[in-house]
Formats: structure tokens, C-alpha cells, sequence
């Protein structure tokens, strides 16, 4: 299961932030920005856009469907 963490509100930025949690792909404290996520019956796309409004990463996936009730 992926799980998105975005703390990017605030008044500054923190560069010590102590050691990468096991288990995460990116851990970023150099940008101000937003998470965009496009949901889909079967997929998704996240992409983090940095105040400037350049993408400064982004992932995408399957969904998995639940069994019909």
C-alpha cells in the first residue's frame, strides 16, 4: 500500500529533519509545493509541484479494486 506524508506548509523550510524513515522512496525539505493526485477506477498519478509550478517528482500506480459487496 503506497502512503503519501506531505508536510509542505509552513513558514520555512527544514534541512534536519533526522534520519529517512525505512520503507520511504523520496524525503524532500528543499521546496515549497503542492501534491497533485489524479484518482481512476484502476489507476492513480501524484505529482509534487513546487512553488514555481515545475514538477518536481511525480509516481503512478495501479489501484486495487475492491471485491463487489
Amino acid at each position: 500500500m503506497r502512503q503519501f506524508v506531505v508536510g509542505t506548509g509552513g513558514r520555512s523550510l527544514h534541512t534536519d529533519t533526522g534520519p529517512q524513515v525505512a520503507g520511504s522512496e523520496v524525503l524532500r525539505t528543499d521546496v515549497f509545493g503542492v501534491l497533485e493526485l489524479t484518482l481512476e477506477p484502476s489507476a492513480y498519478t501524484a505529482r509534487f509541484i513546487g512553488e514555481d509550478g515545475a514538477t518536481v517528482d511525480q509516481t503512478s500506480g495501479a489501484c486495487h479494486k475492491p471485491p463487489d459487496a
